[in-house]
């Protein structure tokens, strides 16, 4: 969602896993806008992944190259193997065809057991003066290798001794469809935009029906 995330160029796929490997063609996305999820499910783009098969059970590694300078920055990449979604998810990762951002990345099957999507976010500002902030702020979750960022405003300025929800998934950004597994735990970080220091007592997240709560004072 960042300012000027788009690209002029073209993007493809790498994918492999063990000795088997494969790669969708050079016109696989073309030109894509930034805040904008793209799916292609039009075969005649996969290429040598076509064909290819890869075992459910093992890990894939998976990258994304451009043919352009123009810089394209990305949050997910992801590959449907049978009926799931198998994803990797960053934060505004700058990929163009000087080599930046083609780094080989694994990404593991989908969540297992228990499993739920982030329904809302919440922070509580602390009481003491001048806790508030001009900024923006921003959650990262981690839960093992699943990972996932809400959008860059996830929170604009908030004020000191409040309490803020977000439940706009239009907010959320790769947060927006993660599943994460509800029996185990669950890490978070909150990120500002703004040297303007903004002081917290609290931060949650909502996955499925449960409240996973941190709680501090004047962080």
């Amino acid at each position: 969602d960042r300012d000027h995330a788009g690209t002029s160029g073209k993007l493809r796929f790498e994918l492999k896993q063990g000795e088997r490997s494969c790669a969708t063609i050079r016109e696989t996305i073309v030109s894509p806008d930034g805040n904008r999820r793209y799916d292609q499910t039009d075969r005649s783009k996969f290429g040598s992944c076509e064909n290819e098969e890869f075992k459910s059970q093992e890990a894939v590694e998976i990258r994304i190259l451009s043919d352009s300078g123009d810089d394209s920055y990305v949050d997910s990449i992801g590959v449907k193997l049978g009926g799931d979604w198998w994803e990797w998810n960053g934060y505004q990762v700058k990929v163009n065809k000087h080599g930046e951002g083609n780094s080989w990345r694994t990404i593991s099957a989908p969540c297992s057991g228990s499993c739920a999507t982030i329904q809302r976010f919440r922070i509580e500002v602390s009481m003491r003066d001048h806790a508030g902030t001009t900024g923006k702020l921003r959650f990262e979750v981690q839960q093992g290798d699943t990972t996932c960022a809400t959008a860059r405003d996830t929170f604009s300025s908030p004020d000191q001794n409040r309490v803020y929800h977000q439940a706009d998934s239009s907010k959320f950004g790769t947060c927006s469809y993660v599943l994460f597994n509800t029996a185990q735990e669950i890490k978070l970080r909150i990120l500002s935009d703004s040297s303007d220091d903004s002081y917290l007592d609290r931060a949650a997240l909502q996955l499925g029906n449960v409240w996973r709560e941190w709680v501090g004072y004047q962080v």
